[in-house]
């Protein structure tokens, strides 16, 4: 379990009062993620992820002193460092608030958050959230055609690498920083040849075929 720090009086409240039968038992549903959560003295208004501030909002009615328990998918918002959990920060109307995180699942954190009567907003900080859905960039016919031609034998390997060349240039394809590999004359491998002409043909997917172009670029067959 990760703590913030919390007074031992109050994680034990806390801990206690959610035993009560009273508690409300809710899932909430944010980018077809489910949010669990059970409030006491509180009323969950709205949730919304921010992208920008990589933050879970929380808007609430308080009508006591109460808290919330939260069971948080990591897919939604995490907090980690080095591969490692890490501590999330929580603001309560903009003022940094102590929370307990009693269980750290393969896919959920579960936190709990105590609340002041008329507090209206829970903030919840962390180092990811969910990715908006990537924008489809459409490759030019011209080079899927090349590739399809080159892997045929009907054009050059010169005309292929201009075709990859222009990914590359305009952002299309992004190939990872590696090693360069030592000039060499050595033919390209026929493999690659089969890649471009499947991935012409629709049959393999961009990741497929960059594994291709990748392989050429550290191994110094192909100078772009």
């Amino acid at each position: 379990m990760i703590f913030k720090p919390l007074f031992a009086l109050t994680a034990a409240l806390i801990l206690v009062s959610f035993n009560l039968v009273y508690a409300e038992a809710s899932l909430y549903d944010i980018l077809d993620y489910d949010v669990g959560y059970d409030i006491e003295n509180g009323e969950i208004l709205v949730m919304n992820l921010d992208v920008d501030t990589t933050s879970l909002i929380i808007e609430i009615i308080s009508f006591d002193d109460g808290f919330i328990e939260l069971n948080i998918p990591r897919g939604l918002i995490d907090a980690t460092f080095d591969d490692e959990d890490d501590i999330f920060f929580v603001l309560i109307d903009g003022t940094e608030s102590d929370y307990l995180e009693i269980n750290s699942a393969d896919n959920t954190r579960t936190l709990i958050i105590p609340f002041y009567t008329n507090d209206q907003e829970i903030e919840i900080l962390g180092t990811s959230v969910l990715s908006s859905t990537p924008t489809t960039v459409e490759i030019p016919s011209w080079v899927k055609n090349n590739a399809g031609w080159w892997s045929g034998g009907l054009v050059e390997d010169s005309d292929f690498v201009a075709g990859i060349k222009y990914l590359i240039t305009n952002g299309v394809i992004v190939i990872p920083p590696t090693e360069a590999g030592e000039n060499t004359t050595e033919e390209i491998p026929s493999w690659v040849k089969n890649n471009a002409g499947w991935w012409s043909e629709g049959l393999l997917d961009d990741t497929d075929f960059i594994a291709g172009i990748q392989y050429l670029i550290t191994n110094g067959i192909l100078v772009i």
